[in-house]
C-alpha cells in the first residue's frame, strides 16, 4: 500500500528539493536531480498501482534519464569552457562563449527544462500525476521536477537573451498553451483536467522566458501549483457509462457486449492457462515419482539376484568337496607364508 510511504517520500522530495535549490555546486546538483527523478517514479510506481505492468514504469523512467543526459551535458561543456563547477561562474562564462559552443549547451539546458517541466512531448509522466491523490500531486506535479525545472529555466535567462531565441521560445509557448486550451475542453474521462493545467502553466513559464517577469512566474509557482491541484480534485470527472436503457428496457450500447466479452475471453484464457500450467507441473510430478520408485525397485531387485547368485555359486563349489576345498586353501595360504619368510631371509 504507497499510502503507508507516502509521508517519508514527501519529506524526502522536499529535503532533496531544498538540497538542489540551495547547492552552488553543479555536479553536485544534478545528483540531487537525479535522485528527484528517482523518487517521482517511486511515487507513481505507489500511487498506480496499474502503472508496475509491463514496461510503462520504465518508460516513464526512461523519459526522466533524458532530461538528466541533456543537464549532463550542459555541465561537462561549460565545466571544459570555464574549468569549475560552480553554477554562477558556469553561467556568467557562457554568456561570453561563441555561439556555436552556446548553442549545444542552450539544446540541453531546455531539454533537461523540457522533461522535468513535462512538456510535450515527455508530457507522459505528468499525465499519470493526475491519476494520484491530490495531495500527493501537489508534491510530485508541482514542488518537485516541475519547479526544479522552471528554476533552471530562471537561470539560463542570460543565455536566452544572448542567442535571441526568446521570440521563438515565446511561440512555442503560445502553441503549447493552446494545445492544452484543447484538451481542457475535451478531457479524457479519466483524468479529468488537472494534467493540462498543469502543461498550459509551464507554457506561460516559456512565454515569460527572457523577460523580467520570470522571477515573478518563478516566486508564484509552487502558489499557482497549489491552486491548480484543489481545483483538480474538485472538477467533476466524466465516467463512460458501460450500460444504458432505451424505452423499451432493452440494454442499448454494444461496448457492454464487447467489454463483457473481452473479460470473459481474458478470464477464461487466464483460467485454462492456469489449470494447464496445474496440470502439466501435476503430470511431471508423477512422472518423476513413478520414475523413482520404478528406478529403485529395478535396483533392489538387481542387488537381490546378484546376492542370490553368489551364493548359489559357492554352494554349488563346496557341495561334497568343503574338506578338499579347505585342504587347499590352507596348503595355498602355507605356501604364501614359506615364500614370504625366504624373501625376507635372503
Amino acid at each position: 500500500n504507497g499510502a503507508r510511504y507516502w509521508s517519508a517520500l514527501a519529506h524526502l522530495l522536499c529535503g532533496l528539493v531544498v538540497v538542489a535549490l540551495t547547492v552552488d555546486q553543479f555536479l553536485a546538483r544534478y545528483i540531487v536531480l537525479e535522485m528527484v527523478a528517482l523518487c517521482t517514479v517511486v511515487a507513481l510506481a505507489l500511487g498506480i498501482p496499474g502503472l508496475r505492468r509491463g514496461m510503462l514504469l520504465w518508460s516513464r523512467y526512461a523519459q526522466l534519464r533524458l532530461g538528466d543526459i541533456g543537464l549532463i551535458v550542459v555541465i561537462l561543456l561549460l565545466w571544459r569552457a570555464s574549468g569549475t563547477l560552480l553554477i554562477d561562474e558556469m553561467l556568467a562564462r557562457a554568456t561570453s562563449l561563441p555561439p556555436r559552443e552556446q548553442i549545444p549547451v542552450l539544446v540541453g539546458g531546455l531539454l533537461a527544462v523540457w522533461v522535468k517541466m513535462g512538456l510535450p512531448p515527455f508530457h507522459g509522466w505528468l499525465v499519470d500525476t493526475s491519476l494520484l491523490p491530490w495531495q500527493a500531486r501537489v508534491w510530485v506535479a508541482g514542488a518537485a521536477l516541475p519547479l526544479l525545472g522552471a528554476y533552471l529555466l530562471y537561470r539560463l535567462r542570460p543565455l536566452l537573451v544572448a542567442l535571441g531565441v526568446t521570440p521563438l521560445l515565446g511561440v512555442v509557448g503560445v502553441v503549447i498553451l493552446a494545445w492544452a486550451s484543447a484538451k481542457l475542453l475535451r478531457p479524457e474521462p479519466r483524468l479529468g483536467g488537472s494534467p493540462w493545467w498543469f502543461i498550459g502553466h509551464s507554457a506561460v513559464g516559456l512565454l515569460l522566458a527572457g523577460t523580467q517577469s520570470m522571477s515573478a512566474f518563478l516566486l508564484t509557482f509552487l502558489p499557482m501549483r497549489v491552486v491548480l491541484c484543489l481545483a483538480g480534485a474538485r472538477a467533476p470527472r466524466r465516467v463512460e457509462r458501460t450500460w444504458a436503457a432505451d424505452g423499451n428496457g432493452a440494454l442499448a450500447g454494444l461496448d457492454a457486449l464487447v467489454r463483457g466479452a473481452r473479460i470473459l475471453e481474458r478470464d477464461f484464457l487466464e483460467a485454462g492457462n492456469r489449470l494447464l500450467a496445474e496440470e502439466v507441473k501435476v503430470l511431471f510430478r508423477w512422472s518423476a515419482l513413478v520414475l523413482e520408485e520404478r528406478t529403485l525397485e529395478g535396483l533392489n531387485r538387481g542387488v537381490v539376484r546378484l546376492a542370490r547368485s553368489i551364493g548359489r555359486t559357492l554352494q554349488d563349489i563346496h557341495v561334497g568337496r568343503l574338506r578338499r576345498n579347505l585342504l587347499w586353501a590352507s596348503l595355498g595360504l602355507i605356501a604364501v607364508i614359506a615364500f614370504s619368510i625366504a624373501t625376507v631371509a635372503r
